[in-house]
């Protein structure tokens, strides 16, 4: 069953590090024929490496299926109509996530603010005073005139 694994493992690692790679190195170039190319010498690359070490290097043709398999994804959702309605869904984008922080949001039922929680990297999140009880509704959760639900 490991060996299974294994090779599941060393398939998705074509498939994505291919995908990555060529992205991270092609930018917006990444397009077309010239990221078809690009993807099969990432894979090439990385079934390359795996086939120097011992312990990986009967892996190494799983990564080039992974690498195949991605290039032909590519060539159906860049050709077909199933890659056109796809993207007005936002799905098929070659890009590689940005954030370098985990994101969360602090009320996402209310709020779509997204914090990055203090001692994250940056400065700590301002906090933003409310303005203080008229005289004699401290309590009551009104403040000036407006009905509080905190």
């Amino acid at each position: 069953m490991t060996g299974i694994i294994a090779e599941a493992i060393a398939t998705g690692v074509g498939l994505f590090g291919s995908q990555f790679i060529a992205q991270t190195v092609l930018g917006s170039g990444n397009t077309g024929i010239m990221g078809y190319v690009a993807n099969g010498i990432a894979g090439g690359l990385l079934a390359g490496a795996a086939s120097m070490v011992r312990a990986t290097k009967h892996l190494a043709p799983y990564i080039v299926v992974g690498t195949a398999l991605e290039i032909i994804y590519r060539i159906i959702v860049d050709n077909s109509l199933l890659g056109q309605y796809s993207s007005q869904l936002g799905m098929g984008d070659y890009m590689a996530s940005n954030w370098v922080t985990p994101q969360r949001l602090p009320n996402a039922l209310h709020n779509a603010q997204v914090q990055i929680p203090a001692g994250w990297g940056g400065a700590a999140p301002a906090v933003m005073q409310s303005a203080a009880a008229p005289a004699g509704a401290a309590g009551m959760g009104w403040a000036g005139g407006e009905h509080s639900y905190y």
